[in-house]
């Protein structure tokens, strides 16, 4: 049975037309297809008219008396964002008030108080919770006034626990203060210059060199020896009339020393 004439798809989802026995080069455009070409011996093609469907309007609903609206589902809420930067500056500013209170490391808890209470701050720029950050920059604040407290108090149980340090004033310092292995003990324990001179006089008589030095001459170099650098055991063996015996760094001291002190003293008028 042959296919009559007419407009088919050829396959390539264009329409083509078909003269019964085989296709043409004629093809239907993207419009109405145009009249088909007409074959000898063949009845001209019946172009249907085109059917036009007509949009499906959905018909509005309206409300009956009686009966309920269905409300619409209201989006969820969002959950809000911890403030995590809020609650670490809120930390480091607790560790650093507590560490602010204790003497020794006060200096460590003050750098911990001001990095917490810049977290703070910045906290409060960010999206979440904003009471951390709050309460950060109000114990910083806190904890730092009372951190000056607790030094001011120390300080004031320090001054009175040593007022020479405070009180503008120190003795009087003397040669033999500056030598580093005196000590004020020592210092208030060696002998006046009246006692060396007198055992320099008998130590000059012991070695034949008697009437060589007058009483003033002897008191100068006491003096010279007592604000020396010389040691205080030296000093009582001297005041004693007795050789050194001390070592031998010791005793070529005292021996310098006193030729320094006899030379100063001979030539003074």
């Amino acid at each position: 049975m042959e296919t009559p004439a007419g407009w088919y798809d050829d396959g390539s989802g264009r329409q083509r037309w078909w003269d019964g026995r085989q296709w043409t080069d004629h093809y239907a455009g993207p419009q109405q297809p145009s009249t088909p070409p007409v074959v000898p011996g063949s009845p001209a093609p019946s172009i249907a008219a085109p059917q036009m469907t007509a949009p499906q309007m959905a018909a509005p609903q309206m409300a009956v008396p009686g009966t309920a609206i269905p409300a619409m589902a209201a989006p969820a809420p969002g959950t809000k964002r911890v403030g995590v930067l809020g609650w670490i500056a809120l930390g480091v500013t607790a560790v650093g008030a507590i560490v602010s209170w204790i003497p020794p490391i006060m200096l460590f808890g003050w750098i911990l108080l001001g990095i917490g209470f810049v977290l703070s701050i910045v906290s409060l720029f960010l999206r979440g919770a904003k009471w951390p950050g709050i309460v950060g920059i109000a114990l910083s604040i806190v904890a730092g006034i009372v951190s000056g407290i607790v030094l001011f108090t120390v300080f004031l149980g320090y001054a009175s626990t040593h007022p020479d340090e405070f009180d503008g004033s120190a003795p009087a310092a003397s040669d033999a203060a500056t030598d580093p292995g005196t000590t004020t003990t020592d210092a208030a324990d060696r002998p006046s210059a009246q006692e060396v001179a007198d055992g320099f006089l008998v130590i000059m008589d012991a070695a034949g060199a008697s009437g060589q030095y007058t009483d003033d001459e002897a008191l100068c170099i006491g003096q010279h020896l007592v604000d020396s650098e010389v040691s205080t055991e030296s000093l009582i063996n001297v005041a004693d009339g007795r050789d050194i015996q001390s070592d031998e760094t010791e005793r070529q001291l005292v021996v310098q020393t006193t030729m320094e002190a006899v030379t100063a003293c001979k030539t003074a008028p």
